[in-house]
């Protein structure tokens, strides 16, 4: 899966990491927060989700988007049953080491980002 042209996948794979190493007590992953991951993994889909539907009027078939809602939107939901939302140090620290590797892979091969989220490809 990656490297991939889409961040929610970037995304996905550090909070399934994270979400292990917590449930593993590995203290080097649990002191990584991911609380503004989740939120930019939960809401960006959210309004990308919106943008295709009720701007661009494509069609997505509801069990799909009820499975793709899910999964973006259950990190979130577990991080606020972990009781880890109260915590802010290091959530912006960690959503820019996260975010920096995809901009620089995307840069590398030449894609597009606004291209691959709100483009017809």
């Amino acid at each position: 899966m990656l490297p991939s042209r889409y961040l929610s996948h970037w995304y996905g794979v550090f909070l399934c990491i994270w979400f292990i190493g917590y449930s593993l007590g590995i203290q080097s992953i649990i002191s990584l927060n991911p609380l503004y991951i989740a939120i930019c993994h939960c809401f960006g889909f959210i309004l990308l989700e919106l943008y295709h539907i009720l701007i661009k009027h494509q069609y997505i078939e509801p069990s799909f988007l009820l499975y793709k809602t899910s999964l973006h939107i259950l990190p979130l939901l577990l991080l606020l049953y972990l009781g880890r939302t109260h915590i802010n140090r290091n959530a912006f620290l960690t959503l820019v080491v996260m975010t920096l590797p995809y901009l620089i892979y995307m840069g590398s091969t030449n894609k597009d980002i606004v291209e691959t989220y709100v483009g017809d490809a």
